[in-house]
């Protein structure tokens, strides 16, 4: 969630000691949000505005009683002259899609919203998950309001002066007794407690609305106010002191910088990326979701002309995305290592950090064939080129640690497990060569690759670089579809094809979630091999499969990354180095 632009605000007003419904100004023309209006208090407060002239979106879960609290509220306003208008769009505060969704009909129907209030919220029961993974108080009365307000922040700046108020409680008190900002959320049924989670996500809210302030001040930003307010005792509005614990500067960023990865919102913001084999498949999913999260993605392609196109595409898909990052095409050939070697030298020469290397590019099928550099094309372009990619890059990812380089395998690593001879890891001739055989044995050095990088990282005390592999299961990519078209082997060629038609062919936007998980996920650590949920190792969400055995070898990965150092004639030196350099 971005804040962005030049001045200073205004001091605060005082707050008039009588202050009623009655003194609430005219709302004539202005377009307002109340969450959790189907009853008590956000049923109220969009009744007074609405009273007052404004135009009142009710945003509710319940559908029925959303429809019946706007036909009520209609009821009421048709026998008062200069009243405003209602209407019901249903959202629930707990479902972060359902909160992107009302968000996105929104902004295609109303081109301005002067008021967002945030009202919805839950209080008691068990413990219970949201369809997000995330404790339900806290997703519903928080996380939802923080995702609604990021998602609709652009349109309160654009329509000055607006405001945005959450709704708290008291019992923000209560959670500073409770209270740990290196844990915020309840993740399991010991660390949950009714009163107290409520209370928590109340100071959330709090916590919340002082950042954003301190950010929109920060960012000179004019016109857009965000306040709290709390509803358990009687009495005029006046300004209370809240618990001491929302002036923790470090309490209330530590709860931005969680709520935007939990809501996946920009959390790539600033981040720099490289993803190879950008222009197709896995590669172009892969760059899109990291753009739409904020990421700069340089898409590193072979062919100058998909590479443009590509870049144009992914453009205009974010055309309507307002904090999404940017793309930009370099060509590379990881298959030729002077294109490699050229890619990184113009990569330094425009660019000073990189956070996250993307080893995504791959051939499969086809006959034995030879590289520019004399070696056998499916080892030079889906291992040997990555290595040497990601052995230039490496200081500058130990130097924007913490960095992040996953390396792209597939299940079919399993294969290698009969052929694959640690003291002649490449084919020289062509009667060892093999489609799927040899295809399957590059993805085994893809793994022993990164395992012995995640080695030498922790021999060396190297801090912040993580090095991770994953596959995405069986995917109808044009890689898929390039071998089965040019596979000699007829029976490969029936099986990849039916494969392509069956139910467990993904499609890439499913099949990059192994890749986008291995690339931001906060459980993620070294060494790492990401790949489905399922026990066909195709489908479900991302979890840890078994590699196979070889994959294991401290031998094998050893011998391979100095037969890599010695055909791509690079020393990839893996060494600690003080801060001061």
């Amino acid at each position: 969630m971005g804040v962005s632009s030049s001045k200073k605000v205004n001091p605060r007003p005082q707050i008039p000691g009588d202050w009623d419904v009655d003194k609430v100004p005219s709302q004539k023309g202005k377009v307002a949000i109340v969450t959790g209006t189907n009853s008590g208090i956000g049923y109220e407060t969009a009744l007074m505005l609405a009273l007052k002239g404004a135009f009142v979106v009710l945003a509710c879960r319940n559908e029925g009683r959303g429809q019946e609290a706007e036909a009520t509220l209609h009821e009421t306003l048709s026998t008062t002259a200069g009243g405003g208008s209602i209407v019901f769009m249903q959202v629930d505060m707990g479902d972060l899609s359902s909160v992107h969704q009302f968000c996105e009909e929104f902004k295609k129907k109303y081109d301005r919203l002067d008021l967002l209030v945030n009202n919805a919220g839950i209080v008691g029961g068990a413990y219970t998950q949201s369809v997000d993974g995330y404790e339900l108080q806290f997703a519903t009365s928080y996380l939802g309001h923080f995702a609604l307000t990021a998602q609709l922040f652009e349109l309160l700046k654009k329509s000055v002066p607006s405001r945005a108020v959450t709704v708290s409680s008291l019992l923000h008190r209560h959670a500073t007794l409770i209270f740990y900002e290196n844990n915020i959320m309840a993740t399991n049924e010991k660390e949950y407690g009714q009163v107290s989670i409520f209370s928590i996500s109340k100071l959330c809210n709090l916590l919340f609305t002082i950042e954003l302030d301190r950010r929109i001040k920060a960012a000179g930003v004019e016109g857009v106010t965000v306040a709290t307010s709390h509803l358990e005792c009687y009495g005029y509005p006046t300004r209370e002191d809240p618990s001491a614990l929302i002036k923790s500067k470090a309490a209330a960023n530590k709860l931005w910088t969680l709520s935007e990865k939990l809501t996946h919102l920009n959390f790539m913001k600033g981040k720099v990326a490289i993803v190879t084999g950008a222009n197709s498949g896995l590669g172009f999913e892969t760059a899109l979701e990291l753009a739409r999260k904020g990421a700069h993605v340089v898409l590193a392609c072979r062919n100058e002309l998909k590479g443009t196109e590509t870049e144009t595409k992914l453009r205009a898909q974010l055309t309507n995305e307002p904090n999404s990052g940017t793309f930009q095409f370099m060509k590379l050939d990881v298959s030729d290592l002077s294109s490699v070697k050229m890619f990184v030298a113009e990569f330094m020469k425009t660019h000073n950090r990189l956070d996250l290397l993307i080893n995504n590019a791959g051939v499969m099928g086809g006959s034995y064939a030879l590289t520019v550099d004399g070696y056998e094309r499916l080892f030079a372009t889906n291992h040997l080129g990555h290595f040497a990619l990601t052995a230039q890059l490496f200081e500058l990812l130990r130097k924007s640690a913490p960095s992040r380089v996953v390396n792209v395998s597939s299940g079919l690593h399993h294969r290698a497990d009969r052929s694959f001879n640690e003291d002649e890891i490449m084919v020289t001739r062509e009667e060892n060569f093999g489609q799927v055989q040899t295809y399957g044995e590059s993805k085994l050095c893809n793994i022993l690759f990164t395992k012995e990088l995640n080695r030498r990282l922790q021999a060396a005390g190297v801090e912040g670089v993580v090095t991770v592999s994953c596959h995405p299961g069986y995917v109808a990519t044009n890689l898929g579809t390039n071998m089965a078209a040019a596979n000699s082997n007829w029976l490969w060629w029936i099986v990849i094809s039916i494969a392509a038609m069956l139910p467990g062919g993904k499609s890439p936007e499913v099949g990059a979630l192994p890749i986008l998980y291995a690339a931001t996920g906060d459980e993620v650590v070294g060494g790492d091999y990401i790949g489905p949920k399922e026990k066909l190792k195709n489908v479900g969400n991302p979890a840890r499969p078994e590699p196979s055995e070889l994959s294991m070898s401290e031998s094998a990965a050893s011998k391979l990354w100095a037969f890599s150092e010695k055909l791509a004639h690079v020393a990839f030196r893996v060494v600690k180095t003080d801060v001061g350099e």
